[in-house]
This record gives C-alpha cells, structure tokens and sequence, in this order.
C-alpha cells in the first residue's frame, strides 16, 4: 500500500496536472485564435505607435481654465494659376492672393471656475473684416455673435458643457474616454460571424510561408450597422451619453441615416491579417479595395522594427515602402519596381517638438512637405507657445502649381476670464428670415470675397 503510495499517487498528480494544464493551455489558445483579438490585437499596435510619435506631452497639460491666442498667416504662391486664362483657375488665384494678404486672429478662453467659455475668429484684409465669429457659453446658455448679420448676441438655449468637468474629470479626461469607448465599441460590435479564417500557405517576405490568415469584408452595410450600434453604446453609457449630450444639444435625436451612401454599392474593402499558427503573432497585413473591376492594395509585411509595404493597382505594383522605427523617427523609401528611389517619409519625434518630411518625384509629379511643431517657453503645466508651420511645393509636369508657407502660432497659459456683455442679447426665435439667409450662406459669402 505505501508502494502504491509512493509511486502511483505522485503519477496521478502529475496527470492531473498535465490534463489540467493541457486544458488551460488549449483554452488559451483558443482564445488566441480568435479573429476578433487578432484584429483588436493590430487596432491596438496601431493605436500604441500613433501615441508614440503624436502624443501631447503631460508636462503642457494645463487643465481646463486656459487661454489661447493664435494667429494664422499664408504665404503662397503659384505659377499655373496665375498664367491660365481659365476662369475657375483665375478665381483659384485670386484665393491665393487673398489668402496672402488675410490676417487671421482666433482666440479662446476657458474659465472652468465660472463656467464660462469664449471663441472668436477674426479674419481681415487690410482694414476690411471679411468674417468676425464668436460663439459664448455662459449662466448655462450658449450665445452666438457673427458680423455683418447680426447686431447683438444670439441667444441659442440652454448648454450644459461644464457639467461634464469636475475635478476627476477634465476635458481631456472626457475625449480620452470618448475616444477609448468608441474604439472599445467597435470590437465589441464585431462579432466572430463578421470574420473568416484559415489556414493557409501565402508568400511572405519572398518564401511561402504555413501561416493562419483573418479576413473581414467591410461594406456598406458593415459600416451602417457598426455605426448604429456604437451610437446606441454611446448613449448607453451614463459617462459618455452626458458629455455628447451637454457638448451638442440634439445628440439625444442622432440617428444614422439609411439614405446615407458610404461605400457604393459595388465598392467593398477587405481586410487580411496574416499570422504564425502559433502563437498567432501579426507577419502582414493586407488591404484590398474592390470598386467594380478596380482592385486597388496596400499590403505591409513586419520584420521585428523593420517593415515593407506595397502599393498595387489591378495587381500590378507601382510603389514599394521600405519602413524602420526607432525610439524618436520613423523613416520611409519610397520606390518604384525598378528599386529606383522616388522619395521618403520621416517623422522625427523628441519630448516636444516634431517634424514630418515628405518628398515624392517621380518626374511627371513632385511633392515636398516639411511639417514642424516646435514649443517653446514652456512653463510646466501653466504656459507655452507653440509654433506650427507647414512649408509646400506641388510641381506637375515641371509647373509649379502650388507653393508655400502656411504659419500656425499660439500662446497658451492656464488663466482666462471671459468678460462678454449679452444684456442685449436676442432669442434665436425672433432672427428675421433675412439674418436666417445670412447666417446660412455667410461660408459662401466668404469664399465668394476671397475669388475676387
């Protein structure tokens, strides 16, 4: 009996653990397989390298009373619109040369202590003010001002926005949790039966390669239905349906629309993830658009911090993206088949400041953009300036089309007082139809100065 003890209970245990484990680890496994994590595992990579490379620092976070002072300058110019005698070109030149000359001053003002917030564009040429907006929300109300139509405050109802700020709860605690739910949504609304997979033989990084592939269709009807059910989610959630529901009054009546068309009928997107079989680690990632006998494709294949895509049309491919990543840049090649260098993409990211470089030349068409944003005078969590600037040159057929400097520049600091008088203001209800039609085509108004 002490024989049996000692030699076979020890057996039993072992196999009991062994099954044990066996059934965990085929749980696991399993779970692994599944489309939806495969597909929630690439959305979530994606979203890691974005916050990576474009994420505002915590150091400039500087909470909900604030002010901002920008200012939006254009310096453009371009050698096809200013020789044609066409006249919607001749129009398009005036915009350019009206854009030159435009001085645009926004400003912004947060006093969460008061409840109250302030924005007002201004935009002016010369000594003619071209449009001067402002939009207020003060003692629960929201009040909007714009020039030239109407002569005192509009009274447009109630606005419950700060109701949505607290002490926990900031307003960029309010979009993160926003922006989270919604993608959290999104693969919850994908069920399994939205996805096909297989095991199959496909050519990877030039070898054929036994690997597990995860397929899902994207179509109109995909798109209404997701849609639908992340607008129901959103105003399921207490959080969520009063921050959407304070922000925009008719968020309650939101409902997507049937009539709206987003992809045509005969227009479909598929999506491939390529995995090991294993521990079903991401080796492609392939998207295929379907618009009648059109094929369009991207496809990207990874190799630890290095990676490269593909560009094909009808199956023939046109560009090839050879990627690196490092802590602080991403650098892309872009070429053609012949391995011919056409141009490059980097992004160069430290603590504050980034620059994106972008250069395209395949000598029918050339494209170079350089992208900075720099802070500066930084106080921590109570001030900065920052300075954005996008700099241009669109050559086709070695005509400059379009050519330029487009300058962003802001102050902030975290105090703001709104001091706005709307004694006078006028309920939205008693707007004659002559201020309505204003308001309505005050945009066109706009563009309609700046094409002379």
């Amino acid at each position: 009996m002490k024989l049996i003890k000692r030699i076979i209970l020890p057996i039993i245990i072992i196999i009991i653990f062994l099954a044990a484990l066996s059934i965990g680890l085929g749980l696991y496994f399993t779970t692994l397989s599944k489309s939806r994590r495969i597909f929630r595992t690439s959305v979530h990579s994606v979203n890691s390298l974005y916050k990576q490379y474009f994420s505002f620092p915590d150091d400039l976070m500087i909470g909900d009373t604030f002010q901002s002072e920008s200012t939006l300058g254009f310096d453009l110019d371009s050698e096809y619109y200013s020789k044609s005698v066409n006249s919607e070109d001749i129009k398009k030149n005036h915009i350019i040369q009206n854009l030159n000359k435009l001085d645009t001053q926004i400003k912004v003002i947060q006093d969460k202590k008061n409840q109250a917030l302030y924005q007002e564009v201004t935009q002016t040429i010369g000594k003619e003010t071209i449009l001067q907006k402002k939009f207020l929300v003060q003692n629960f109300t929201k009040y909007y001002f714009v020039d030239q139509v109407v002569k005192n405050y509009v009274n447009d109802g109630t606005c419950n926005y700060f109701e949505t700020l607290t002490e926990e709860k900031t307003l960029v605690d309010n979009i993160d949790y926003l922006y989270a739910f919604i993608i959290d949504s999104l693969e919850k609304n994908l069920s399994e039966k939205d996805f096909k997979s297989y095991e199959v033989s496909h050519n990877i990084q030039n070898k054929d390669q036994s690997v597990h592939q995860v397929s899902i269709i994207v179509t109109d009807e995909l798109i209404h239905r997701l849609l639908k059910d992340v607008l129901k989610d959103l105003k399921g959630d207490t959080r969520a349906n009063a921050i959407l529901s304070n922000t925009f009054e008719d968020f309650s009546k939101a409902k997507v629309s049937d009539k709206k068309e987003y992809l045509e009928k005969n227009h479909s997107i598929m999506i491939n993830i390529y995995t090991t079989r294993l521990l079903y680690r991401p080796l492609k990632y392939e998207i295929i658009s379907m618009k009648g006998d059109d094929k369009k494709s991207f496809l990207y294949e990874l190799d630890g911090s290095k990676g490269t895509g593909y560009y094909l049309e009808n199956d023939k491919m046109l560009y090839q993206f050879n990627t690196s990543f490092s802590d602080k840049e991403i650098l892309v090649d872009i070429k053609n088949p012949s391995d011919d260098s056409l141009g490059e993409i980097r992004v160069n990211r430290d603590h504050y400041d980034t620059t994106i470089n972008f250069s395209f030349d395949d000598k029918s068409q050339k494209y170079d953009f350089i992208y900075s944003s720099k802070y500066s005078s930084i106080k921590k969590n109570k001030s900065y300036h920052n300075d954005k600037k996008l700099s241009f040159k669109i050559v086709k057929n070695k005509i400059s089309h379009l050519n330029g400097n487009i300058h962003f520049q802001t102050k902030v600091k975290n105090t703001g007082k709104v001091n706005e008088d709307v004694s006078s203001a006028i309920l939205s209800s008693k707007l004659t139809d002559e201020e309505k039609e204003l308001l309505k085509n005050k945009k066109k108004q706009v563009l309609e100065r700046l094409e002379k």
